[in-house]
């Protein structure tokens, strides 16, 4: 529930279609439930673009251009049509995998104004916090499941809340990312033990909402799985696959994985061409472009909002390179040679894996990697590091002590100043004035003030819950064997 109503929260707070790509992705779930599932190509546009028909409000989206790259411009100036009537239009994304804009496109059946947009994300938001909650549920399992909690904290990033909250599949994709990592490496702990057919129905409910998400999920879906059987060890992994529970399972993944290549393949989800777009940089200065890249993408992981014109503070930048850090340090240092070698695959693949596919695609669509395409898989990083860490004796120091309570003071001012900024950049502009809820030249449908202090109490909440809970004797035991896994 605590994660329901702070999506609620920037729901309410970011004006409509005012996230990355908000109004073709409303387009393309207003125009799939009603029966628009795979569109003919539009004339006169490029490859990709197809003629759908939804209705008018919903296409009136575009009007957002008078302030949407406008740092400064308030969110006051777009207007938007009321008519449910049904017009025919280009869709940008109409050959995007429909899982989800089949389920978050529902409410637009119902309500066919521009309101039908809060409907939208209010499913999204359900949705992705269904999966979350999957995730704490099931790290909440571990004996010393205090430092768990902790690590799964640090990958809700301001932008992870947000963009569950926004109609946009990244949201769903993002949570799925961060259920799989909790359930996943649960899962294969205490399969040393047995197998708990709950551990696998989740597990298996994350993988297939991840691979079904966006494109990017058959990737992401094979490395996850792939570096959790390293960490799980052989034993493990022989009670996994003789457990008839578990193939079943494995055999809905496979399947869905399945369905989504092919989908992928047919309909062209993948192509990149925009000729107008693509780069001439030589191959050399692609690939120092490319690397270079790196720290913007960890900012817009940590939170840039809207159409990319409103990041986060530096200082909260700072704040959360310094726990990922400490977390990944102390967990390199304190774990067994198999758990460094594992976590350090996560981080490597985290730096890589964007770096070659902003080189691939340059040449045929320009640079267009951002922040949030990686989350779902970089969210292993502390929730990885903070399991190896619940295991370890010398954890006690830290989850006993006053570092947690500064990580967990550190984290609330984060995320509060975060959504004000963002709220801040809405109402007066992202440099206007600091109390923005004194002199609005937007307002959202509820108070910006009591917007803020909402948020304020609910997040609160949440970190006290989160960094304080306690250790239970009959929970798993699945920290305590990753304690005894052997150097290898």
């Amino acid at each position: 529930m605590l994660l329901v109503l702070t999506g609620v929260c920037w729901n309410v707070s970011t004006p409509l279609f005012n996230a990355p790509d908000e109004p073709e992705h409303v387009i393309r779930a207003a125009s799939l439930v009603r029966g628009e599932i795979f569109g003919r190509q539009a004339p006169g546009y490029k490859a990709g673009y197809t003629v759908v028909h939804v209705p008018k409000s919903f296409v009136s989206g575009a009007n957002i251009g008078c302030y949407a790259f406008i740092k400064n411009q308030p969110a006051n100036c777009p207007t938007y049509s009321q008519s449910g009537r049904i017009v025919r239009t280009a869709a940008h994304f109409g050959r995007y995998p429909p899982a989800y804009y089949a389920v978050a496109g529902l409410p637009t059946l119902v309500v066919d104004s521009p309101n039908g947009v809060y409907l939208v994300r209010f499913v999204s938001t359900l949705l992705s916090s269904f999966l979350i909650a999957m995730g704490i549920a099931s790290l909440a399992r571990l004996r010393e499941r205090r430092m768990a909690a902790v690590g799964l904290a640090f990958a809700l990033t301001p932008m992870t809340l947000y963009f569950g909250s926004v109609v946009n599949p990244s949201g769903l994709e993002i949570a799925a990312g961060i259920s799989l990592w909790a359930c996943g490496i649960v899962l294969v702990l205490e399969a040393r033990e047995a197998i708990d057919p709950v551990m696998v129905r989740r597990t298996a409910i994350a993988a297939i909402a991840l691979v079904l998400a966006r494109q990017l999920g058959p990737l992401w879906i094979v490395l996850i799985l792939a570096l959790l059987a390293l960490l799980g060890g052989r034993a493990a992994w022989r009670r996994l696959i003789a457990s008839r529970v578990v193939r079943i399972w494995g055999s809905v993944v496979a399947l869905a994985t399945g369905l989504q290549v092919t989908w992928i393949l047919v309909a062209g989800s993948l192509n990149l061409e925009n000729p107008a777009a693509g780069t001439h940089d030589t191959t050399s200065q692609i690939i120092r472009t490319a690397a270079g890249a790196g720290y913007f993408f960890f900012v817009q992981m940590i939170g840039n909002f809207g159409w990319l014109a409103a990041p986060v503070p530096n200082g909260v930048v700072v704040f959360w390179a310094f726990a990922l850090g400490l977390l990944a340090i102390l967990a390199l240092a304190w774990g067994t040679r198999l758990q460094a070698a594992v976590l350090g695959a996560v981080i490597g693949l985290s730096i890589l894996i964007p770096a070659v596919l902003e080189a691939y695609a340059a040449r045929q669509a320009g640079y267009i990697w951002q922040g949030r395409y990686e989350l779902p898989f970089a969210v292993g990083i502390p929730i990885v590091a903070a399991v190896v860490l619940s295991a370890n004796a010398n954890t006690r120091a830290i989850t006993g002590g006053r570092l947690l309570l500064v990580l967990g003071i550190g984290f609330w001012c984060a995320q509060v100043v975060s959504f004000g900024q963002s709220l801040r950049r809405s109402v007066v502009g992202y440099d206007g004035v600091i109390l923005y809820f004194t002199r609005p030249i937007w307002n959202p449908p509820v108070s910006s003030l009591l917007l803020t202090l909402a948020y304020m109490v609910l997040v609160a909440v949440l970190v006290a819950w989160l960094f304080r809970m306690p250790a239970v004797a009959d929970s798993s035991t699945a920290t305590a064997e990753l304690a005894a896994e052997p150097a290898r």
